[in-house]
């Protein structure tokens, strides 16, 4: 059997012993640096991916930002557009609307003008003297052309409105003048 040594008889085992546990302590020393340098980088990496991250997410805010933006301007352009369109088919309308209102006071005018004519026209052309009952010829009156050209549908209409409140005589004799 072999026997067993103290290590404090023999110094060179002493000093290798020493040599052992000061490389030993160098080697831990080297790997918990290592490490901590590992875990440094591993932090600054993370960080750096955070704060890329949050630029991006930045990044696409304002860029949402700015699409709803240009989205709210377009919006208010096409609004006042509209708005502007609106209002000129409205002045368009109104336009219309007076010029139509010109164009039958003036047909009117002129109608009424023609009505009185033919009234008067029948009436000269009346007998003064007492009617007969019953059937009489009634002496026709021939308009000239352009009197004819005057008259259109309104002229009829405005002529209706005027004869009611003539007698039946007085209608016929208009009516046997205008044709």
């Amino acid at each position: 059997m072999r026997e067993q040594r103290s290590a404090s008889d023999e110094p060179t085992l002493l000093k290798q012993l020493d040599d052992l546990a000061s490389s030993f302590a160098t080697m831990k020393n080297y790997i918990d640096n290592e490490l901590a340098r590992k875990e440094e980088k591993e932090k600054e990496k993370k960080e750096k991916e955070k704060k890329e991250k949050e630029k991006s997410k930045q990044e696409e805010r304002e860029r949402e930002q700015r699409e709803e933006d240009a989205r709210l301007t377009r919006e208010k352009r096409d609004e006042k557009c509209r708005i502007k369109n609106e209002e000129e088919k409205r002045k368009e309308a109104e336009f219309r609307e007076a010029l139509r209102k010109d164009l039958r006071m003036e047909v009117r005018r002129h109608v009424g003008g023609v009505c009185e004519e033919l009234h008067h026209r029948s009436l000269d052309t009346l007998p003064t003297s007492k009617m007969k009952k019953g059937k009489e010829k009634v002496p026709v009156y021939h308009s000239t052309s352009d009197e004819e050209d005057n008259l259109d549908n309104s002229d009829v209409e405005a002529l209706s409105e005027q004869a009611e409140g003539l007698v039946i005589s007085e209608k016929r004799s208009v009516l046997l003048n205008l044709s």
